[in-house]
């Protein structure tokens, strides 16, 4: 979820959380895990504030079309 950054600052972020919690809650989660940039200092607040705690650090790898370390082809993603 980003909201534009001419149109933050009016609970737009808030309502958009409140909604998909609301949701989740309807629909029998009790969990919710959100990402953020490591540097979006912004949005870790803005979590926080809502009673999110921070998790840890996460890590991604993802290709296309890359050559293995044998030089075969391999394609499709790590499966995250």
């Amino acid at each position: 979820m980003v909201v534009k950054e001419e149109v933050r600052n009016r609970k737009i972020g808030q309502q958009l959380l409140e909604q998909a919690e609301g949701w989740a809650g309807r629909q029998g989660v009790r969990k919710l895990a959100v990402n953020t940039g490591k540097r979006r200092v912004e949005s870790h607040l803005f979590y926080k504030n809502r009673g999110f705690e921070e998790t840890g650090q996460g890590f991604t790898n993802r290709w296309k079309n890359r050559r293995s370390s044998n030089g075969s082809q391999r394609t499709g993603s790590s499966g995250r």
